[in-house]
């Protein structure tokens, strides 16, 4: 299995996901080389196999051609707001994946603002989670992605977040 994790700062949650499934490939996106370096070393002291870091932002990445719609699963936390996260991580997720994010306490909100633009980039909202222990109350939200993204997104850098569609 292959994991996407998108905008993973101090590899959260993509290296806990590691540490309970060895057996997956992991990729840790970060695009501030201060916090990739950092990922570098925590990935070396744990002796962690199957994971490789890129210095890269998303709509980068989800343009080339070995990593788009090649992940099984992208996962982000604490990135953007939903229909921006979801350019950044469904180019990278093959028909069949799930994308999972890890949102706060406005989700209702966001995922009103995110159904056109997670239908456009080929996914579909399947379940929405709900911790309640949180005084915040955070979600797990789960797309699939049912069709393949249009070859014009991730559109170039910067676009998503300035332009959400």
């Amino acid at each position: 299995m292959r994991i996407a994790d998108v905008g993973t700062g101090a590899g959260f949650p993509g290296i806990p996901i590691k540490i309970c499934k060895s057996d997956v490939q992991l990729l840790l996106l970060e695009s501030i080389a201060k916090k990739a370096r950092f990922l570098s070393h925590i990935v070396g002291i744990l002796a962690l196999e199957g994971v490789s870091i890129a210095n890269q932002r998303a709509e980068v990445l989800g343009q080339m051609p070995e990593h788009r719609e090649s992940y099984d699963i992208a996962v982000a936390r604490c990135v953007a707001p939903l229909r921006t996260l979801a350019e950044y991580c469904l180019p990278l997720v093959q028909i069949g994946g799930k994308f999972i994010a890890y949102k706060g306490q406005d989700i209702e909100m966001e995922l009103k603002e995110a159904e056109s633009a997670i239908a456009e980039l080929g996914g579909k909202l399947v379940a929405v989670h709900r911790d309640e222990s949180y005084p915040d109350r955070r979600a797990l939200v789960f797309i699939e992605k049912q069709k393949r993204t249009p070859k014009q997104y991730p559109r170039r850098v910067g676009l998503p977040a300035k332009r959400p569609l």
